[in-house]
């Protein structure tokens, strides 16, 4: 419909071929003939009969027609994939077999494989093959046929026998045709989206160049999609860790995951179903511990499901008189604002009292976050205007007998001048309230771990310490020492009443 679409289009040069509509149509019939019940698709059309002998005939000539033959039980199946998986395999090979036979080239490339035959035969034109090859990037069909006709050249390609039953014009797909549909659109356009086959950043180079050489400023956009299989890509994870950053780079500020909702989706519901038939509802309890962790606004399904709309409707058609709420406290919503996990405020509370202790100039924040996305391993820290300063790695498991054990993968206090201070010891207790851990693993064994541990030891929060095969120490806790920090106002400042200091800290 464009004239710029031209260049694309595909045509045969070798014009003694039936059309590709009357090959395709005699290949559909030839299938009907071998008894295939599900194939009738030629009856839509009214093909004179002698064309449709030519196409039967160029069939005979192949190879396809014997695989036909061997292939035609499959075809009769009732299991849709051996169905499917049989005609798209003989269909590929008709279709290849019918470009190779049509010898299909553009227009632009027809002309200039043309014009370079003729100069290795020692003919020679006012234009070479490089000034044609330049001239028929963006001339329509009529401008090569009438460039042919100036210089003499027997120019022979035809675009309408390739075209499809529907009536469709075939054409060679690719980057530069994205390039030059996007040129054409840019001065319109806040955004230019090229679909690609699969996630390739030269690709995605090629075209943003391409647009910023004429546009230095348009905007460019990529479907980072589901459709293609990221690990077949050759990406490394870093590479692909680093993927979208790169693109932006290249301008292409708005990246997407085409239904990357509903692939989530699939992957939560086969997770949770499958967890519901061996956990029951602790498979539940664990995802509401999620929302809980991240503070999704996810954790108060009525809120998500329509509650407040529906209470408004309530409210507004019958002015205020409905006695029935879908929310409000006496609601299950309710249920949802309960911590039922020791909160991260009380942290914070505990920082606070640490803070002024110590008179520590800084502002202080908790986060108790995956320690990447997704994980299962968690990442206590305390921040101060985005730096840092001190961080628990962890995760929790139970053991057969249901004791509960605090895995410490990792831990630091980044900020020299706050050590021996007793903010590990703080976060500690904290983690071991909060998960009603039994014992302590330090996976790692460091310096600092010992250190703890035997601070920990001496304030009475572990009962014993020992390490196992070298690898790990091990620590008891003092579970019923540890509870008195939450129930027992002042046990915080009790803990750092032990420290004498009246140096003020600036970080």
């Amino acid at each position: 419909s464009d004239e710029r679409d031209q260049p694309f289009v595909l045509g045969a040069t070798n014009l003694d071929v039936p059309s590709y509509k009357i090959v395709f149509l005699a290949f559909h019939k030839y299938l009907s003939d071998e008894g295939v019940e599900a194939i009738f698709g030629h009856e839509l059309y009214h093909i004179p009969k002698e064309e449709l002998q030519k196409g039967t005939a160029f069939l005979n000539e192949s190879p396809i027609a014997s695989k036909i033959i061997i292939e035609a039980e499959k075809l009769k199946s009732d299991v849709a994939e051996v169905y499917e998986t049989t005609y798209n395999s003989l269909l590929t090979d008709l279709v290849n077999y019918w470009f190779q036979e049509a010898e299909v080239k553009t227009i632009g490339d027809t002309i200039v494989d043309l014009v370079r035959q003729y100069e290795l035969e020692g003919s020679h034109y006012p234009w070479t093959s490089k000034d044609f090859q330049d001239f028929s990037k963006d001339a329509t069909i009529n401008q090569v046929f009438e460039k042919a006709y100036e210089f003499g050249i027997d120019l022979q390609w035809n675009c309408e026998l390739p075209k499809t039953p529907e009536g469709y014009y075939q054409v060679k797909g690719g980057i530069p045709y994205a390039i030059s549909k996007s040129l054409a659109v840019a001065p319109y356009s806040d955004l230019l989206w090229m679909e690609t086959k699969t996630a390739d950043l030269e690709d995605a180079r090629k075209f943003a160049d391409a647009i910023h050489d004429v546009y230095p400023d348009q905007m460019l956009a990529y479907n980072l999609s589901p459709s293609f299989n990221w690990d077949s890509t050759g990406m490394s994870e870093e590479e692909m860790t680093n993927f979208p950053s790169e693109l932006g780079r290249m301008g292409f500020v708005f990246n997407f995951i085409t239904y990357g909702g509903h692939q989530i989706d699939g992957l939560t519901a086969d997770e949770f179903s499958h967890s519901l038939q061996h956990e029951g509802m602790l498979a539940l309890a664990k995802i509401q511990r999620k929302f809980r962790l991240l503070d999704s606004p996810y954790k108060k399904p009525q809120t998500h499901v329509g509650g407040p709309r529906m209470d408004g409707a309530l409210t507004a058609t019958s002015g205020r008189s409905a006695t029935t709420k879908a929310m409000g406290k006496g609601s299950t919503e309710f249920q949802h604002t309960i911590h039922t996990e020791l909160p991260i405020s009380i942290l914070d509370e505990w920082l606070t009292i640490w803070k002024n202790h110590h008179k520590v100039e800084v502002d202080l924040k908790s986060k108790l976050t995956p320690y990447s996305p997704g994980s299962s391993i968690l990442e206590l820290s305390v921040d101060s205007n985005g730096k840092k300063l001190a961080n628990i790695v962890f995760s929790t498991v139970s053991d057969r007998n249901k004791f509960k054990i605090l895995n410490i993968r990792d831990q630091n206090s980044y900020e020299k001048s706050l050590r021996r201070k007793r903010l590990m010891t703080i976060l500690h207790i904290f983690l071991l309230n909060r998960y009603k851990s039994n014992a302590v693993h330090y996976l790692t064994p460091t310096v600092d771990n010992e250190k703890q541990t035997t601070s920990m030891m001496k304030l009475d929060l572990f009962k014993n310490v020992k390490n196992e095969i070298g690898q790990i120490i091990v620590a008891e806790v003092n579970t019923k020492l540890i509870k008195t920090f939450v129930q027992e106002d002042g046990k915080i400042e009790n803990l750092l009443g032990s420290i004498s200091t009246s140096k003020t800290v600036k970080v």
